[in-house]
């Protein structure tokens, strides 16, 4: 069985004029990632790997691979979903955490997610790769907390 690219939200710049391509996968869990009594539910906490393509550039699968060795590493199962690159990134972010009842999000760098970490950590954990830094579900962002 050929693996196939799991659990990601990836988006293009929005109001960009179509420069470089718009990534959407198509994705689904592996039968590894099932759990043994076939319901088809993770048998790992879910986490969403969150990639902004207007940031990431020609460095997307670098960004993609660095998800995926941390969601391994910290045994999280990255939720399926199909998305495309309509939409508010963060909105859609959001809706996909409440609907899939999402652990955590894992993005490469602070700057795919930084402006809306406190809507993020309200839902769930948020883990940002570079720097392998961790802020729990609930955390309290101070007020004058540095972008």
């Amino acid at each position: 069985m050929v693996p196939r690219p799991v659990g990601f939200l990836l988006f293009g710049a929005t109001g960009c004029d179509n420069v470089g391509p718009q990534r959407v996968e198509v994705v689904e869990l592996l039968d590894s990632e099932t759990a043994a009594n076939g319901t088809g539910v993770a048998a790992k906490p879910p986490a969403i790997g969150f990639v902004r393509w207007d940031i990431s550039g020609s460095l997307m699968d670098r960004d993609v691979r660095a998800i995926r060795t941390c969601a391994a590493r910290r045994d999280f199962g990255l939720v399926p979903m199909t998305v495309g690159p309509q939409g508010d990134p963060i909105a859609r972010l959001l809706s996909a955490i409440v609907r899939c009842g999402a652990a955590a999000v894992i993005v490469p760098s602070r700057e795919h997610i930084w402006a809306s970490r406190r809507a993020v950590t309200e839902l769930c954990d948020l883990i940002v790769v570079s720097g392998d830094a961790v802020w729990e579900r609930g955390h309290q962002w101070p007020l004058w907390f540095a972008r």
